[in-house]
């Protein structure tokens, strides 16, 4: 999923590839989207929205529900959400288990690689979205593309999503990061990196643990570790290969 704030952004992350998009509480861009990028699925707090944070809501709409943990996730089944509707937020630790319990997970890779590194994740981190600040970014792009080809094909619970421009990622990395942009420091330079490092080495390895869906801003750099460990696991075949002769 990408965090969206305009048409124009919702737009281009479909054309990277993303399937689905996450409007924070902007639902007045909810009928503008699906304008403008049909099938494209969306994330918000509207009656109209595909994926919901508000379990009422869930229930009377039939909107996809996230939970912030197992707990709530067994909790919204009683309010007779069905499991294959939910989306539960965990730890990369949690992985395992929640899928052995037959749900689909929800990691935010940014928050997590900054308890590693020590890094904040920064502005739209899941504690913003859980704050109804934040947006979730994941995973899974659907096939046919160039942009395709860079990531796997998905569903609404493992969309490897694609981000928007080079300038959206150029912008973000250092907000998300918590390091100045164009502080211009080797300092800096290196937060970053680290920062960075840090995040595409949780993904990779909740790519491998089986999460269905990944949070992050750092989606392009993501998307290719999680394509990666895909090829690594065997379970998508590699964008091209050489055969070399003796």
């Amino acid at each position: 999923m990408a965090p969206v704030s305009t048409v124009d952004q919702a737009v281009a992350c479909a054309a990277a590839g993303a399937q689905l998009v996450d409007v924070g509480a902007a639902r007045a861009l909810i009928p503008a989207i699906r304008q403008a990028a049909a099938g494209l699925l969306i994330c918000g707090c509207g009656e109209d929205a595909d994926l919901v944070r508000d379990v009422n809501l869930a229930a009377r709409t039939g909107a996809g529900l996230i939970c912030r943990d197992l707990a709530a996730a067994q909790a919204a089944v009683g309010h007779r959400i069905a499991p294959d509707r939910i989306l539960v937020r965990c730890a990369p630790a949690q992985i395992e288990r929640a899928a052995e319990s037959g749900w689909a997970t929800l990691v935010d890779v940014d928050a997590e690689a900054g308890l590693v590194t020590g890094v904040r994740a920064g502005a739209g981190s899941r504690a913003d979205a859980d704050t109804g600040a934040g947006a979730l970014t994941g995973v899974r792009a659907g096939a046919g593309s160039r942009a395709d080809a860079d990531t796997g094909a998905g569903a609404l619970t493992g969309v490897r999503a694609g981000a928007g421009s080079r300038a959206d990622a150029d912008a973000g990395e250092g907000s998300l990061t918590g390091v100045r942009a164009g502080a211009g420091s080797r300092a800096d330079a290196d937060a970053g990196e680290g920062s960075l490092a840090g995040v595409l080495a949780v993904a990779a390895v909740c790519g491998w643990l089986g999460a269905s869906v990944i949070w992050t801003r750092h989606v392009a750099g993501v998307r290719r570790a999680l394509d990666m460990t895909e090829v690594i696991r065997g379970t998508r075949a590699p964008a091209w290969t050489i055969r070399g002769l003796a």
